[in-house]
């Protein structure tokens, strides 16, 4: 009753899933009740980021989801926070949590966020022709992507 009072939601929560009320709870920014009803319900640490990651993203509560990023090693990685980023249209939230990510996953999304530099950077780092390769085709053929390729791989004929 006071959950449903404090988020003017009066009987909004009955017979709702405990993820889901966590959720709604975080979309309203009450970050104390939902981690009140994190700690109430003993709720396992991999959910808890899930729905907070989603949630934050959800509303758009970017510096939010940054500090939680910080306050401790992601058990879930952060994959979630790039993907979650990404559906929402906000390419340069995801490059941040890109670069969180081990080096050999970051590619494909430094591709998505179009960060050719560090993607090539990357790629080249780790000799990985597949991964320049899947460079080459998501750029659609850009000739400046192109070419970093060339220099950096000591294909460029210098």
């Amino acid at each position: 009753m006071a959950l449903e009072k404090a988020l003017k939601r009066p009987g909004g929560f009955v017979n709702m899933p405990l993820g889901e009320t966590i959720f709604t709870v975080i979309m309203a920014g009450d970050m104390r009740r939902a981690d009140q009803l994190r700690k109430d319900f003993k709720v396992p640490d991999k959910r808890w980021w899930w729905i907070k990651v989603k949630a934050l993203a959800e509303s758009s509560n970017w510096g939010e989801l940054d500090r939680f990023s910080k306050s401790k090693k992601s058990p879930i990685g952060y994959e979630p926070f790039v993907t979650e980023c990404i559906a929402k249209g906000n390419r340069f939230e995801a490059k941040k949590y890109v670069v969180k990510m081990a080096p050999d996953e970051r590619v494909p999304y430094y591709c998505q966020v179009q960060a050719w530099e560090e993607a090539v950077t990357t790629a080249v780092g780790l000799k990985n022709e597949e991964q320049l390769e899947l460079i080459q085709q998501a750029c659609g053929g850009r000739r400046d992507v192109m070419k970093m390729i060339a220099d950096r791989t000591g294909g460029g004929g210098r």
